[in-house]
């Protein structure tokens, strides 16, 4: 059962709650005071803030005001593969020499090195280590060379150029082809429908160097950059570090103007239906331009808390549509996005079965009609204010533990569009303030741009199809017609009054008590037999996160019911609990941050969630009713059931679909639970069988473990367990999963799937066995996967230009039987898959033989080390720990310590591993090829008949 609500309301409160507690003088949005700004005399903007979360280390930026919007026509996607460029070299840490020693620091790419191109804007990232002097220096200095001293080495040009074809080539398919129809429409007139970020793969391939260094000198210069540094430091030793690194370097004499440009308004509604053969569900999508909105002064914010409020009204009002088994639409969105300091967006979205795209259509601007001529209930707008006043009350009281990635976005965005940065101590006060002053007429401002046909994009997607192909312009012109001259009702808000729990439960007791040692973790059983373990925290306030897990899931549930066991727990989501539908559950529970679900997975059934701590009682009345009291429903099967067939019944449309269940099939043997979810096989779902399955996995909550960890009292969690849990009824036997011999395939087995009509294939090759099932070995079996990782992405991506980006995962797997499995996966060219599976081969045999050179140990010892020091205050990593150590039966005081194992990792230990797991015996290779009739023309260049080199950058 899902259960979310990003509200308030823990308690009774009325408007008198909401009245004024604090006055702000000034009616200029105030900046937060604790950060450091300032701009250098050669114009570069540097924003500086001390933050200790996570401790000991800093997020910094290197911020450059221009993206692929200031191109050339020469240039088209350089500024893209420019961001490529700067990790192949600079003048003072050449060749790969950077990223060699970024990763011996213990950096990764993705998490803590990454860079992305947008139209307007470039953005490199470092998360560096403030403990280490050496490490944060180094961080501020690569910074400095990416921004003015990069070298762009011809060779090393020609060569990045296949990254950055290869990372267009796994881009491809039904999703890029739509894009790139609508993109026209959507930016219609303007510059920005022919500078998308991954730009022409034509100009790429073939430009010469010159147009690369001409778009390097004109653009990377101190006044179109800023320098963020957010962390645990000084911040004055860190502004003086900016100034003397920085401050030096000149502009150009006569520097190119950086044009802003715009997106043209139009007077009319623009159209387009777009259908794809491999598209999998259809989508109805209105986007409305408008001017954007400044955001200055204090009336400006109260402005923005009224659009808020607006926005999550509607958003509500269309779930509530939804639910309707009948509802023409699902999935339904309301957006504002904005674009840049000129223009803005706001719409609505929603999936559509195939043949009610236009009822869709209609049903979305229906209720925009309605909301124009009635506006909202006074009821909604309480609601939505109870919410708003409660988000930014729980950040409030969480304001000394954010991420200093957190604040890093807030500066991006003041120097991007220039919107200020006020501190949670400027915005709570201001929220109390200007709430209870807020009218049903203040929050209307955004529905006269909904309901305006002027700047308006429709926008229809889906599978290429008789119904889709049919709908004409006229058609859609007309709906949107005909939904402006009706007279409509007004809203009815119906609100279940009754209090969530209608019989409170007698109490149980805690019957036993111990203390894991070194640990921190408390561990009690109680009268009915469940088990509860909890640790107390101070990583952030408020938090609370909660796991629970018992024995058996899908394993206990025959063939053939498996289907309405795999749909059980949705269909509980979706019907609600007790008495409240789930419309009615998101209303009672307004105001309360509170998220609960519950899964049934192949050996397990569990719970799952967080919780503030205020409102910790309600996380725990949720638990005793998903156990107590599911809610059958017709209605909501309904739903459920007409929501899964229709993603099923196009879901083989998509060739990456096709490809994945062949995949599963073979991985598993062919196994019947491991068949891939059909029509044919959804026909075999029942509602009363999913309920009573649902039931027959959570009636006996005295066979569950409770997790819990985070900011807890422990005299009131024992409170609440001994009262929702410990009432809970006891189990009739010990329970276990079922063996349904489920294992990977013997032999060598080869699939090979032909769909698709772009010119990429999709491979992966997979080693599988048996292992001892020991946590050390876990270790070591990991450490050699992140190992090879960088390998693999050295001589593939780099010496070969064979992918973007290639991984290596390993899985194993402790029940029912001891297996492993390592999986190697990348995209490339269907013309050089021979050539990179066997390179991939090749490497693993020298591994094998051969122990690789010292520098890959070291460095996954370092990464192991620092992401170690960070997880301990994550309170997500410590519900995992426990968690792991319930289900797989290793003691947590081996999982926690696992620090221990750092030391033993060496070259010597990854060849043995390696020697041991990757056996040919049991081997298999996947590739999903183009279909034979693809037209395999591709852009050409005659560097990519070359080997090609770069670095792997998470975009």
């Amino acid at each position: 059962m899902f259960i979310t609500v990003s509200a308030v309301f823990a308690r009774p409160q009325t408007e008198a709650d909401l009245k004024p507690r604090v006055k702000i003088p000034s009616e200029v949005i105030l900046n937060d005071p604790t950060v450091y700004t300032g701009t250098l005399d050669n114009g570069l903007t540097y924003y500086v803030k001390a933050n200790d979360t996570p401790a000991n280390m800093a997020e910094l930026r290197l911020a450059v005001k221009v993206g692929s919007i200031v191109e050339d026509d020469d240039q088209l996607g350089l500024a893209h593969l420019l961001e490529h460029m700067l990790f192949n070299g600079t003048e003072k840490y050449p060749g790969n020499e950077l990223i060699e020693i970024l990763e011996s620091f213990g950096m990764e790419f993705g998490p803590d090195i990454n860079a992305y191109t947008t139209f307007d804007e470039t953005v490199y990232r470092l998360m560096v280590s403030t403990e280490d002097e050496e490490q944060f220096a180094s961080g501020l200095d690569i910074l400095r060379e990416w921004a003015f001293h990069a070298v762009i080495d011809e060779e090393e040009y020609e060569k990045e150029k296949g990254v950055v074809y290869e990372e267009w080539r796994l881009g491809l398919g039904a999703f890029s082809r739509m894009l790139d129809e609508m993109y026209p429409v959507l930016f219609k007139d303007s510059r920005y429908a022919d500078r998308l970020p991954i730009g022409d793969m034509e100009v790429v391939l073939n430009v010469p160097v010159s147009a690369i260094r001409r778009y390097y000198r004109d653009w990377y210069r101190p006044d179109l950059m800023a320098v963020i540094a957010v962390g645990d430091f000084d911040p004055q030793e860190v502004i003086g570090q900016i100034e003397a690194l920085f401050g030096d370097q000149q502009n150009p004499d006569s520097p190119r103007p950086r044009q802003e440009y715009s997106i043209p308004r139009h007077d009319d509604t623009l159209v387009k239906v777009i259908f794809d053969k491999e598209a999998v569900h259809s989508e109805v999508t209105a986007y409305i331009k408008h001017d954007t909105r400044p955001l200055r002064y204090k009336e400006d914010y109260k402005q923005l808390i009224a659009r808020e409020l607006f926005h999550d009204m509607l958003a509500q009002r269309l779930n509530e549509l939804e639910a309707d088994k009948d509802a023409p639409f699902k999935n339904s969105e309301n957006f504002s996005i904005t674009y840049n300091s000129d223009i803005s967006y706001i719409g609505l979205s929603a999936s559509v079965e195939e043949g009610k795209q236009l009822k869709g259509l209609n049903a979305l601007f229906t209720e925009v009609q309605r909301i124009k001529q009635h506006g909202f209930l006074p009821t909604e707008l309480e609601r939505a204010k109870v919410n708003q006043r409660n988000n930014v009350y729980t950040a409030w009281k969480q304001r000394n533990d954010r991420e200093s990635d957190v604040y890093v976005s807030q500066y991006l965005d003041a120097f991007l569009t220039g919107e200020p940065y006020p501190s949670l101590d400027w915005e709570w006060p201001v929220i109390q303030e200007y709430l209870p002053l807020i009218t049903l007429e203040d929050v209307m401002a955004d529905i006269d741009i909904l309901a305006d046909s002027r700047n308006r994009v429709v926008i229809f997607t889906g599978p290429e199809g008789p119904v889709l192909t049919g709908i004409q312009e006229e058609d859609i012109l007309q709906v949107l017609r005909d939904t402006e001259n009706i007279t409509l009702a007004a809203w009815e808000d119906k609100v279940l009054a009754e209090p969530l729990v209608q019989n409170v439960p007698q109490p149980g007791s805690i019957v036993e008590r111990r203390s894991i040692p070194g640990t921190g973790i408390t561990d009690i059983i109680l009268s009915n037999g469940a088990r509860v373990l909890y640790k107390v925290t101070d990583f952030k306030s408020e938090e609370v996160m909660f796991l629970a897990v018992s024995p058996g899931g899908d394993s206990k549930v025959e063939d053939e019911r498996l289907i309405s066991s795999m749909l059980a727990t949705y269909y509980m989501q979706e019907a609600g609990i007790g008495n409240f539908s789930q419309t009615d559950l998101n209303k009672v529970l307004t105001g309360v941050n509170v998220f609960v679900e519950t899964f049934i997975d192949t050996n397990f059934e569990g719970l799952q969630g967080n919780v503030t701590t205020e409102d910790l009682e309600y996380l725990f009345q949720l638990i005793y009713l998903s156990h107590t009291a599911p809610r059958h429903d017709d209605t909501a099967w309904e739903l459920v059931y007409n929501n899964i067939s229709d993603f099923v019944k196009n879901r083989e449309n998509s060739p990456k679909v096709l490809f994945s269940d062949k995949l599963q099939k073979t991985l598993f043997n062919d196994h019947f639970r491991s068949q891939p979810l059909t029509m044919e096989r959804l026909e075999g779902a029942d509602s009363e069988e999913a309920y009573n399955i649902y039931k027959e996995r959570f009636k006996e909550g005295g066979d569950f473990t409770y997790i819990f960890v985070g900011d807890i009292n422990p005299e009131q969690l024992e409170r609440y367990a001994e009262k929702w849990l410990a009432s809970l009824p006891a189990p009739s036997a010990p329970e276990i999963w079922e063996d349904s011999n489920l294992r990977y395939f013997e032999g060598s087995p080869s699939v090979a799937v032909e769909a698709g009509t772009e010119p990429l294939s999709i491979v992966y090759q997979i080693w599988t066995g048996e292992w001892d099932g020991s946590y050390a070995e876990n270790y070591r079996m990991k450490s050699l996967a992140a190992a090879l990782n960088i390998k693999l992405n050295e001589v593939i991506r780099e010496e070969y230009s064979g992918t973007y980006s290639i991984g290596v995962q390993s899985y194993t797997h402790y029940i029912p039987v001891n297996e492993y499995r390592f999986d190697i996966s990348y995209s490339c060219d269907p013309n050089r898959v021979e050539e990179l599976s066997a390179r991939v081969k090749e490497i693993i045999a020298e591994w094998s033989s051969t122990a690789p050179e010292e520098k890959y140990a070291a460095d996954i010892m370092a990464a192991q080390r620092r992401n170690y020091e960070q997880s301990l205050e994550q309170n997500d990593w410590w519900l995992q720990q426990i968690s792991d150590a319930i289900t797989i039966g290793i003691p947590a005081e081996e999982l926690i310590a696992q620090k221990n194992l750092f030391d033993t990792l060496n070259p010597q230990t990854l060849q043995e591993t390696a020697k041991r797991y990757f056996n040919d015996d049991r081997y298999l290779q996947a590739v999903l090829y183009p279909a034979a009739q693809t037209d395999m023309d591709e852009p050409e260049s005659e560097a990519m008949e070359e080997g090609e080199e770069g670095e792997e950058i998470q975009e």
